[in-house]
């Protein structure tokens, strides 16, 4: 039962990881393609943007 714990709680930070990983990724990618506003003022702003589709990965 404790294995089973400890491993959701790794996926999850694992998810967590890649997600954090990837919200540079995509806004920077965006900012090449001029979707999205620079880094330093719209980091947040797409931060927030990309959180509730989440769900995509």
């Amino acid at each position: 039962m404790q294995g089973e714990g400890s491993r959701e709680r790794k996926w999850d930070r694992m998810v967590g990881m890649l997600m954090m990983g990837m919200v540079p990724v995509l806004v920077s990618s965006c900012a090449e393609v001029g979707v999205a506003p620079p880094m330093q003022e719209g980091s947040l702003r797409a931060r927030e943007a990309f959180e509730p589709t989440g769900d995509m990965a």
